[in-house]
């Protein structure tokens, strides 16, 4: 009949026999066949949870192993360098194997289970003795009938394939998987041993913790846990981890779940409780003497296991191409993270430049707009004026026409005091500036020969040639013929007036001239 396996993964389990070997002969294989590693991800059990360890360095050698034999199925090459390997560890199974079933080229059950019977069926170093079987037998080119008796057997491998993976850390790896389900009762009863925990202490349990953590690391011997750290190329200057409230149910769900070697005497009157958990003193105390113990290599694990990939990876420093290679590999992660904090860098002056540049600008602006609304509000103010001005000559215009007083643009003749010497009074050196239209027609009736500075008239600079007195009639006035005549006639005499009536007006006039 035609020859099949005793065990689905054989693989995987002689892997296991060549990864007791020294580190020196797994690298002495790599050298021989280094695309073989170099091409792990194509097998299918190489991310398999069974073959993961806590040292990385044992994880290589078993991963390397299982891709060796992998690769034997389509190569002769490996498949008898293997075989030697194997041979040195078990020279006389392999000659009893050939001396009594070589004869054979189909091997009967009956024959066969003189060797499968010699070792115990539910452990694990019986599948391992199968699978050496099993490789020795395809070697002699040895077929074998396949029955109840091994169908049987292959069916129980596979049903206990993970608890024969997970050896003693089964129930851990149980309870791990129960920490991630809220509603779980082992998670319910370890998170009330942590809050119970964290009463006892009288602080949060991950900040304490944390607090440990980076006191060992600031310790004389934490120096060859850091000096290893280098050697991996996992340290950094500064040891940042820090541990997750789901990192500390993990490290006291790991610690419930060991059994203690020692015995303690259970004193009923010394107890602690934590949640649901009531631990007499010794053994609390053995507790957290193992917490703080573990607490260190718990991270490393963890910093490990996110390191994985890179440790794998680099594991083959020997080798002048791989360590060349990997050194390009950082070399150009370095100057990639240099131009990244450049970059940073000018971003962060580019950005302040526009930042200062921004302000200066709303500072100019805001001026600006100061400047507009002070000018706004003075010129609102002259314009308030002037319409109360106008609204007082409209209110006497309104009531002369009531009266049936004749209209002032048609009066022939104003009526002044006499005693005033209007002679005197108009002259060009007197400057009339501004005023209402009304008040300034009745000024020029009675003074003709005075200068008139009106509004929205233009005037030439000559005009202004030897004036001596300028009444300001600020009821119709503006800024600009004040800043005009103050260029002009800087040193004359000024009078602002705000009054309406024509005879004081003039009376003020003379008052002024007498002053001069």
């Amino acid at each position: 009949m035609r020859r099949t396996r005793l065990v689905e993964n054989r693989e995987v389990f002689l892997a296991y026999v060549l990864a007791r070997y020294n580190f020196s002969t797994i690298e002495g294989l790599y050298h021989r066949f280094p695309l073989v590693w170099q091409r792990r991800d194509k097998y299918k059990y190489y991310r398999h949870v069974c073959l993961e360890r806590p040292l990385l360095k044992e994880e290589y050698k078993v991963k390397f192993a299982y891709c060796l034999f992998e690769a034997a199925n389509d190569d002769q090459t490996i498949f008898n360098a293997l075989f030697d390997e194997l041979y040195k560890q078990n020279p006389r199974f392999y000659k009893e194997i050939k001396n009594k079933l070589g004869k054979h080229p189909v091997l009967k059950e009956v024959e066969l289970k003189k060797f499968i019977y010699q070792e115990k069926p539910d452990e694990q170093e019986f599948l391992i003795y199968l699978s050496v079987l099993d490789f020795f037998l395809e070697k002699q080119g040895v077929n074998y009938e396949v029955k109840n008796t091994f169908n049987t057997l292959k069916k129980s491998v596979l049903e206990k394939e993970q608890i024969f993976f997970e050896f003693e850390e089964e129930s851990y790896f149980y309870l791990k998987n129960q920490l991630v389900k809220s509603n779980s009762l082992f998670s319910k009863r370890i998170k009330s041993f942590c809050r119970g925990y964290s009463d006892y202490l009288g602080k949060n349990v991950v900040d304490f913790l944390n607090a440990k953590l980076e006191s060992f690391f600031q310790s004389a011997e934490s120096h060859k846990v850091i000096q290893w750290l280098k050697d991996l190329g996992l340290w950094t200057q500064k040891m940042d981890y820090r541990l997750t409230q789901a990192d500390v149910y993990q490290l006291v769900a790991l610690l419930l779940c060991t059994d203690e070697d020692e015995e303690y005497g259970t004193d009923e009157e010394q107890t602690v409780r934590l949640g649901e958990f009531v631990l007499p003193m010794p053994i609390f105390v053995a507790f957290e003497q193992s917490l703080y113990e573990l607490l260190p290599y718990f991270v490393l694990s963890n910093i490990m296991q996110k390191n994985r990939e890179f440790f794998l990876q680099s594991c083959h420093t020997k080798d002048p191409s791989i360590s060349k290679q990997l050194e390009k590999e950082v070399n150009r992660l370095k100057h990639e993270l240099t131009r990244v904090k450049e970059m940073n860098t000018d971003l962060k002056s580019l950005l302040g430049k526009q930042k200062d540049a921004l302000e200066k600008a709303n500072k100019t602006k805001m001026k600006e707009l100061e400047s507009t609304l002070i000018t706004t509000l003075k010129e609102k103010e002259r314009l308030e004026q002037e319409l109360i001005s106008l609204q007082g000559e409209y209110a006497t215009l309104k009531l002369s026409i009531k009266e049936g007083s004749p209209s002032v643009n048609h009066m022939t003749e104003i009526v002044v005091d006499e005693a005033l010497d209007i002679e005197k009074i108009n002259c060009p050196e007197v400057m009339i500036v501004g005023g209402a239209t009304p008040t300034v027609q009745k000024l020029k009736k009675i003074l003709p020969n005075c200068k008139y500075f009106e509004v929205d008239k233009r005037y030439n600079d000559q005009y202004f040639n030897g004036v001596k007195l300028a009444i300001l009639l600020t009821n119709i006035l503006n800024h600009g013929m004040t800043r005009k005549l103050d260029k002009h006639c800087p040193q004359i005499k000024k009078k602002s007036l705000s009054m309406t009536n024509v005879d004081l007006i003039v009376k003020e006039i003379a008052k002024q001239l007498e002053d001069i």
